[in-house]
């Protein structure tokens, strides 16, 4: 349902794919951050339903993100590449978070850490969207510039 909503939202004409991605993924990454902090079974499924609708669309627009970045040549090797390193994270972070509970003797520090990756992904995004802006600005103005000839 979170997949087709926001790749719904995201094929309408004022609204960014990364922007959406950006938005979700900071509430997918904050979402993991409180996880420690409300131990209740009923705040556990709040936030595991807030998390799993908060996520999905980091997994479902990233072909139109690619393709807005990179465009479309190079999209089969950029999402290989993606795949590749999402792949390498899925298998690495289990292995860590065991480490950091086992260490540390609480799950608190592993779901904050966990949290806090999400949200440096937000932050990625937010400089794939200042790339976009500048890459439309220079278009915009070679556009003008263009049309002033």
């Amino acid at each position: 349902m979170s997949r087709f909503s926001s790749s719904w939202a995201a094929g309408k004409p004022n609204v960014s794919a990364t922007m959406v991605s950006t938005v979700t993924l900071f509430l997918a990454g904050c979402a993991v951050c409180i996880m420690p902090y409300w131990s209740s079974l009923i705040g556990q499924i709040i936030l595991m339903a807030a998390f799993g609708l908060a996520i999905s669309p980091f997994f479902s627009l990233t072909s139109i993100i690619l393709c807005d970045i990179l465009d479309l040549e190079a999209l089969t090797n950029a999402y290989g590449i993606v795949t590749l390193v999402r792949g390498i994270a899925s298998t690495v972070g289990s292995p860590v978070a065991g480490t950091i509970v086992s260490a540390t003797s609480t799950f608190s520090i592993a779901f904050l850490l966990s949290g806090a990756t999400v949200l440096i992904g937000g932050f990625l995004y937010i400089a794939i969207i200042l790339h976009e802006r500048a890459k439309l600005n220079k278009l915009i103005a070679d556009a003008d510039s263009d049309h002033g000839k």
